[in-house]
């Protein structure tokens, strides 16, 4: 019975960070430039594009990481200070930029945010993991019973 309301608990929390989810990016100081970028092209993650952009609009980005518990930045990139609901968020928010991710751009995804953030390969692995029982169409479609 305990453990049952102990992952209540735990769901709880996700739950209420899934509504309060970026809300930063909807109030003074960061709504404007969110609005900016918004105006401009969308470029693929870790094209020089990207990266540019990144780099012209840094302080609404530092903003935002500054107060979302769930980037890596946050913590200055060091993940041993993250949670496991900042990791589950932060997963999330990674596989979110289409609604359906192929294996492929899910494991391409995941790979190239480890590599910038310099994760563990365990660490690789069990976001892989969690995201293909998650959200993958085939493991549901192999592991239907």
């Amino acid at each position: 019975h305990m453990v049952g309301i102990k992952m209540f608990k735990i769901l709880e929390n996700l739950r209420m960070r899934a509504e309060n989810h970026d809300k930063s990016k909807l109030v003074p100081p960061e709504k404007d430039g969110w609005d900016l970028m918004d105006k401009e092209p969308s470029y693929r993650y870790g094209t020089v594009e990207y990266y540019k952009k990144m780099k012209k609009y840094y302080e609404v980005f530092k903003h935002h990481y500054d107060v979302n518990s769930h980037h890596p930045e946050h913590y200055g990139n060091d993940i041993s200070k993250m949670d496991l609901l900042d990791i589950i968020e932060m997963l999330c928010d990674w596989l979110s930029y289409k609604e359906d991710l192929t294996d492929e751009e899910i494991d391409s995804t995941i790979k190239g945010q480890c590599k910038r953030f310099n994760f563990s390969d365990e660490m690789q692995s069990i976001l892989i993991n969690t995201a293909h029982r998650n959200f993958s169409k085939s493991y549901f479609n192999e592991n239907d019973i």
